[in-house]
């Protein structure tokens, strides 16, 4: 039935009726001047009570000209007709609101118009004229179906059902019900009525049609809102569509839910087939898939059945093995359910957004993350995410922090990026195929994937982030495309079973603890764009046998190979100014190094624990200051037995190589002009060593303690050497001081206690006093119990004080004629001196000079020698004493400066001078005048 819509129009202030067109009229509403009444199809198909306006009485109209005011009643009508005719003034302005109303038997029409403006001139006015509905009331509908064959409908049932939940509805008599079929005498038409009683309100009437009396072959339905109103009846009559009746056969293979148990369906009304949805279909570990017409479930699925089917249709259930979802199922999905068993895939399907993935993986944690059976995720075939987001499948928060147990992850060609720790911790994963679209992994993306064996990182990504694979313990072998430039720190830290990485040379960045711990890693070629060797890169590495440092490098970081412990040769670049703290500490393979030039900083546990027996060093390092209370080689190298200084080396630094007691050989090049205070002191395995011409000095304690060295040769620049240089070289049995050699200082060859043979050039001055003065055995050659063989070269002037103290195996020596001074100590203690001659133009015979000398029973006392020093001959063997003088008087005295002494006369008993030297004035200074 359609709707009353009344329209009232005024024209300038007076509101006039005037008569209405028809509903068919074919003149336009815009081209008619008055008032006018029409009728209007409602917007929605609903059987209603039937009503015409011209049944319509008590017609009032009503005003509001704001909101607080009374309502006005303008005018009332009592017919139609009087409405016609009826006339009245109104005020311009806006009215908030006009209302028009109708009765109809019990039944109450009204219609509203709201902020109305009326003008000077003329007004319509439209109202829509719509029953109201009451409570506690009850009416009737009576609907009549018209059906085209009777014999293609031999059964019907209708009911009333709730507008929108679709629930049967209960009242006065069956609410659900079986029409009797009426055949039509003049055609094959037939017709079935529903006539029921209700409360007023508005409802769905349902109807089915079925081509057999037992009511499951389905061929035609009818659903329609329908509106009862208070003592009235809601008529129509409808035309029932009836399709051919045809055959859909399900092979499911599975089971339907308890709800839901059809065996055959058939086509419907709407021309549409419901199949049974995902939700309905059930298999035990399985997922729905949909229908499809070829039993393998190939080609595309059957959603509908097109109205023209006239056969037989036979359908098939495609079953996914395992939990398919898709944008719009995954909500409603049981990931974690028991029918999938302990080993499943989750397939995804279709197209999804980001979002949608995003809330995708949330809920998957959710479920899975205390999980304990293996899983894949099968995304290949998906289409419109991008992303793997950040901690996708990795939940940190609290103690329970835990990755979903995959086993395989299958990503979609889409793919873009990965997130950071988007698969953290997923400790069972085995197989990822990352897709060639991917430009960017974050950092942590799989750290402590400790199950993964394999991956390939795709053209296109241009940095591996920090700890991107660290912890990724079964990772054996892995290729970095040649668009990464950078590899952060901690990248593959941990990957204890990669044995075999390629580094592009496009890499220029190599972070710290890259390659932390992989304890498999054998060998590894570092790209000549890397300029720095980061803290700890390849710290614990204890397979890496051979790696080569590129030339551009120039810097070496604390821990950057320490723990290598099979590491036996590397090649430090020139370039490299430092080497830091344990930089090789632990590589207990390696046996040779080599240390560049540019090299002035070498941190003292950069090789600690090495096992370096060869050693080339530059002159960064070797002329180094000594700092602290062990010489720097000793403390960097401390089992070093051969060393070369490079060439180009000026300056051997003080204590460089002091106490390497493990150092049997080393090379030092003609560059080398000095040698420092201490160099070689305490190394007590150096055999032999070569000093090259051009050194010109050798300072004090040079080569102190060096028990091992048997033989030197001083070169002819050296003009000086220092004392202690030599001192302790207990194997030293010969030495040459050439004639260049001016000075030698205190003790230079003391304690050489295998020395047997010396040979003193000319010009040789000597130096015994050292620091707190003179000693007995502060002599150049003191304490040295095997010399035997002297030899003094005319030219010298000055035997020095404790020249040969304490050298108790000379029996006889030599002292040539040029020689004008022998000073204190000279030959204290030679306790086998049995033959000397003092040449003629010594002047003195200093103090304790013969002291000791145990085995000299008889000695010549020259004419030039004017004064004999305190205790000269002191607790020696001396029986005679011959004065080659003997006419002088000698005088004693206490003061060193030899004035104000007391005669003794003359000296010419040579057995008396003997006891008056040795025993009587033993601590007196003689001198004559």
């Amino acid at each position: 039935m359609k709707r009353h819509v009344l329209f009232i129009a005024g024209i300038f202030s007076l509101l006039t009726i005037s008569g209405c067109k028809n509903i068919d009229s074919s003149e336009d509403e815009s081209t008619n001047t008055g008032a006018y009444i029409c009728i209007e199809a409602g917007a929605e198909r609903t059987i209603k009570p039937s009503f015409t306006l011209e049944e319509m009485t008590y017609f009032s109209l009503y005003g509001k000209k704001t909101e607080s005011d009374e309502e006005t009643e303008f005018r009332t009508f009592s017919t139609y007709e009087d409405l016609l005719k009826g006339n009245f003034a109104v005020s311009t302005g806006n009215w908030y609101e006009f209302k028009l109303t109708a009765k109809n038997g019990n039944n109450q029409f009204v219609g509203t118009i709201s902020n109305k403006e009326i003008v000077q001139g003329k007004n319509t006015l439209h109202f829509m004229l719509s029953l109201e509905e009451k409570s506690g009331y009850v009416g009737n509908v009576n609907v009549t179906f018209k059906i085209p064959s009777a014999t293609a409908v031999k059964a019907a049932k209708a009911g009333l059902y709730t507008r929108d939940t679709d629930e049967e509805i209960t009242g006065y008599g069956y609410p659900l019900e079986e029409l009797s079929i009426t055949p039509s005498e003049d055609s094959d038409s037939a017709t079935a009525v529903y006539d029921y009683r209700a409360d007023s309100g508005t409802y769905r009437l349902k109807a089915w049609f079925y081509a057999d009396e037992d009511c499951t072959l389905l061929v035609g339905t009818f659903s329609e809102l329908v509106k009862i109103i208070d003592y009235a009846t809601s008529e129509a009559e409808r035309d029932i569509r009836v399709n051919e009746v045809y055959t859909i056969t399900l092979n499911d293979e599975g089971t339907y839910e308890s709800s839901y148990t059809p065996k055959t369906l058939y086509t419907r009304y709407d021309n549409l087939i419901e199949l049974p949805s995902a939700v309905q279909m059930k298999k035990s570990g399985y997922t729905f898939l949909g229908w499809y017409t070829s039993a393998d479930g190939s080609g595309q699925p059957v959603t509908e059945i097109s109205e023209s089917q006239a056969e037989n249709v036979v359908l098939y259930a495609k079953w996914y093995e395992g939990c398919a979802v898709s944008a719009s199922t995954y909500k409603n999905a049981n990931f974690a359910s028991s029918e999938y068993g302990d080993t499943y895939t989750i397939l995804l399907l279709g197209e999804w957004t980001d979002e949608e993935f995003s809330d995708f993986c949330s809920k998957l944690k959710g479920t899975m993350i205390s999980f304990e059976r293996s899983l894949t995720l099968d995304m290949s075939e998906i289409t419109g995410v991008t992303t793997i987001g950040d901690y996708a499948f990795f939940n940190n928060i609290g103690t329970y922090s835990r990755s979903v147990p995959f086993v395989s992850v299958l990503l979609p060609d889409g793919i873009t990026s990965i997130g950071k720790f988007a698969f953290e911790r997923c400790s069972k994963l085995t197989e990822i195929t990352i897709p060639e679209g991917v430009t960017s992994i974050d950092y942590y993306a799989f750290d402590g994937c400790s199950s993964l064996p394999q991956i390939t990182i795709p053209e296109g990504v241009t940095s591996i982030s920090d700890d991107a694979f660290s912890g990724c313990t079964s990772l054996a072998e892995i290729k970095i495309p040649d668009s990464v430039t950078s590899i952060g720190n901690c990248a593959f830290a941990g990957c204890s079973s990669l044995a075999k990485i390629t580094i592009p040379d496009s890499v220029t960045s190599i972070g710290g603890r890259a390659f932390e711990e992989c304890t498999s890693l054998t060998q590894i070629s570092i790209p000549d764009g890397v300029t720095s060797i980061e803290w700890a890169t390849f710290y614990g590495c204890t397979s890496l046998s051979a790696i080569t440092i590129p030339e551009g490098v120039t810097s070496i970081d604390y821990s950057a190979f320490s723990g290598c412990s099979l590491l036996t040769q590397i090649t430090i670049p020139e370039g490299v100014p430092s080497i830091g703290d344990n930089a090789f500490y632990g590589c207990s393979s390696l046996a040779q190094i080599t240390i560049p030039d540019s090299v002035t900083s070498i941190s003292e546990s950069a090789f600690k624990d090495c096992n370096i027996d060869t050693l080339t060093i530059g002159a960064g390092v070797v002329s180094k200051a000594y700092t602290g209370d062990t010489a720097l080689i000793k403390r960097i190298f401390p089992n070093c037995s051969t060393i070369t200084i490079s060439d180009g080396v000026e300056n051997i630094g003080a204590y460089a190589f002091s106490g390497c007691t493990q150092l049997s050989t080393i090379n030092i090049p003609d560059s080398v002009t000095s040698i420092g205070n201490s160099t070689f002191s305490g190394c007590t395995s150096l055999k032999e060593i070569t000093i090259p011409d051009s050194v010109t000095s050798i300072s004090q304690y040079a080569f102190y303690g060096c028990s091992s060295l048997t033989a030197i040769t001083i070169p002819k620049q050296v003009t000086f050497i220092n004392g202690f240089a030599f001192a302790g070289c207990s194997s030293l049995k010969e030495i040459t001081i050439p004639n260049n050699v001016t000075k030698i200082g205190h003790k230079a060859f003391g304690n050489c206690n295998s020395l047997e043979s010396v040979t003193l050039c000319g010009n040789l001055q000597v130096y015994s006093e050292g620091i707190g003065g003179i000693s007995s055995d502060a002599g150049v050659f003191a304490e040295c119990p095997l010399l035997t063989d002297i030899t003094i070269q005319n030219g010298v002037t000055s035997i020095d004080s404790s020249l040969f103290s304490k050298c108790s195996a000379i029996t006889k020596i030599d002292i040539p004629d040029s020689v004008t001074s022998i000073g204190k100590y000279v030959f204290y203690g030679c306790t086998s001196l049995s033959k000397i001659t003092i040449p003629d133009g010594v002047t003195a015979i200093n103090n304790y000079t013969f002291y000791n000398c145990s085995s000299l029973a008889k000695i010549t006392i020259p004419k030039s020698v004017t004064k004999i020093g305190i205790g000269a001959f002191e607790n020696s063997g001396i029986e005679t004493v011959t004065f080659e003088d003997t006419t002088s008087s000698w005088y004693k005295t206490s003061n060193s400066d030899y004035t104000e002494g007391t005669s003794i006369g003359q000296r010419s008993n040579p057995s008396a001078n003997a006891t008056v030297l040795k025993e009587q004035y033993k601590d007196y200074y003689l001198y004559k005048e």
